[in-house]
């Protein structure tokens, strides 16, 4: 769909600013769905991992709703400013700055809740060996992104959609999609977790 806008509707030079708007909403829109479903994916691993604990549930959902609220309160405002005829953005909405810290917030508090179930990690047990890789490699990747993206945007005060949406959405696709292909049962995960954790409270009693 992009890619028929950028060489059909938004061919030209000189494309309305109403136009560039529905644009970066759009993309916007993307961006925010594949991000969703990624941390969807982390969170339940993360979940399992914490053998279902309820707290950790509750504060998982904080997080993701958290997330969700401020790309539906922050999203529309950000793409208010002015473009030029070839839809660049002349300047950066400060609304960016909340979009990077709640993603940040957000895999920051992944990252130390697998940190936490180090002693699993210890035993070299390859399905939680499988879930912490791949949180790991996610949450540097999708950090990366924004602390690269972020503050050029804000300093330079401009935004090109093939910088600021074409490279990010492209990444987040390819890490959702190698997420969903190294599926795990999760309701095995999870009493293998169990069972494996009741060994070791035995082990270190004996």
């Amino acid at each position: 769909v992009n890619v028929f806008l950028v060489f059909w509707t938004l061919s030209s030079t000189d494309v309305p600013e109403r136009n560039c708007k529905r644009w970066f909403i759009f993309q916007i829109i993307a961006g925010c769905v594949l991000v969703a479903a990624l941390d969807s994916i982390l969170m339940l691993r993360v979940y399992a991992l914490h053998q279902r604990d309820k707290r950790v549930g509750v504060f998982l959902l904080f997080l993701f709703c958290g997330q969700i609220g401020v790309d539906v309160v922050f999203g529309p405002r950000s793409v208010d400013v002015r473009y030029d005829g070839v839809c660049d953005s002349s300047e950066t909405h400060s609304s960016v700055v909340y979009f990077c810290a709640s993603v940040w917030a957000t895999h920051i508090s992944l990252g130390v809740l697998t940190a936490v179930k180090y002693d699993l990690m210890k035993m070299k047990v390859p399905v939680v060996r499988l879930v912490t890789r791949d949180g790991a490699w996610i949450m540097f990747i999708v950090c990366s992104l924004f602390a690269v993206i972020t503050p050029l945007a804000i300093m330079n005060q401009v935004s090109k959609a093939h910088i600021v949406f074409g490279w990010p959405i492209s990444i987040l696709s390819i890490g959702t999609l190698d997420l969903t292909e190294t599926s795990i049962d999760l309701e095995n995960l999870t009493e293998f977790l169990t069972e494996l954790h009741t060994l070791q409270i035995e082990l270190q009693e004996w």
